[in-house]
């Protein structure tokens, strides 16, 4: 909502504030999976339809439905959980083709909004989905100005009560069609995989403070020796051509705060989210009044 008010492309959505099933008073069980399904093609048309929790679930539960039956059946199986406490949340699919994009911005209290000219691309192979925690590789990529323009607008609908913030937001571009991934694409992405096994190898080893440094040392030149590779190179290429291309066809459908993202964020980008953190957070504090209080 926030974003549809910034006049900021977005998915078309709609929430129906109820669950598929509901217990009755009297023992009963309710329903309400074809009612619902009926509602969501009434608001979003008989088009793919993805289902989603209302709140950030790096990937899980999210569920894609081709058809109206598909969509009752997908409905049949949703459950009321801590991310998702009531109803249903749904959204046109949008054909972003292999990837999408998570564009930091950043505020200070007292300076503007900044988007950071890098962003991460996240692509997925295996299904719709392209979370990072879903195990698919990423990408740095290099925005252009009118991209940046629309994320600092979306970025300051969330925070616009706050004087300073750091938000990451997902962003796709809108092919319009399905796309296939052509026969040079496959056999990079094949190349690569070894590598970001091997990168997938180190992140899930247990860390400590102690072995924290070595760790991080072996993570980083695994990951060094990913992005330097020629299969890197050329899928960064297509992805960037596409990028500036179709920067009006950019949609946007979440902002996140949480940390899981800031590993790949750095690697990828070169942009360290705990140092912005800690530099926001500094910004609020008043200087003057710290002093005399010490």
């Amino acid at each position: 909502m926030q974003f549809w008010k910034a006049k900021v492309s977005i998915p078309a959505t709609v929430y129906v504030p109820c669950d598929p099933r509901e217990k009755a008073i009297d023992g009963r069980e309710i329903a309400n999976e074809s009612e619902i399904a009926s509602l969501i093609l009434q608001a979003l048309g008989n088009r793919p339809i993805v289902l989603k929790p209302d709140a950030g679930s790096h990937g899980k539960n999210i569920k894609l439905a081709m058809k109206r039956q598909d969509l009752i059946n997908l409905l049949s199986e949703m459950e009321p959980s801590i991310i998702n406490p009531i109803g249903v949340l749904a959204q046109e699919f949008i054909y972003k083709w292999f990837f999408d994009l998570r564009i930091i911005v950043t505020k200070e209290k007292g300076k503007s909004a900044y988007c950071h000219p890098k962003a991460m691309a996240r692509t997925g192979l295996r299904d719709f989905r392209t979370n990072a925690y879903l195990g698919n590789t990423v990408f740095g990529v290099e925005l252009p100005q009118r991209i940046r323009e629309k994320a600092v607008l979306c970025a300051e609908s969330i925070g616009k009560n706050c004087d300073a913030w750091v938000l990451a937001l997902d962003a796709m571009l809108n092919f319009g069609k399905e796309m296939t991934l052509n026969e040079d694409l496959q056999k990079n992405f094949e190349k690569l995989k070894p590598m970001f096994d091997e990168i997938q190898k180190i992140k899930g080893e247990k860390v400590s403070r102690e072995n924290f440094v070595r760790w991080n040392e072996r993570l980083e030149r695994a990951f060094n020796e990913y992005t330097s590779s020629e299969a890197y190179w050329n899928i960064q290429e297509v992805i960037e051509d596409s990028v500036k291309s179709m920067e009006e066809s950019v949609v946007f459908n979440e902002a996140n705060s949480c940390p899981d993202f800031w590993e790949y964020t750095r690697l990828t980008t070169g942009i360290n989210l705990a140092e912005y953190l800690l530099s926001c957070a500094e910004s609020l504090i008043d200087r003057a009044q710290a002093f005399t209080c010490v």
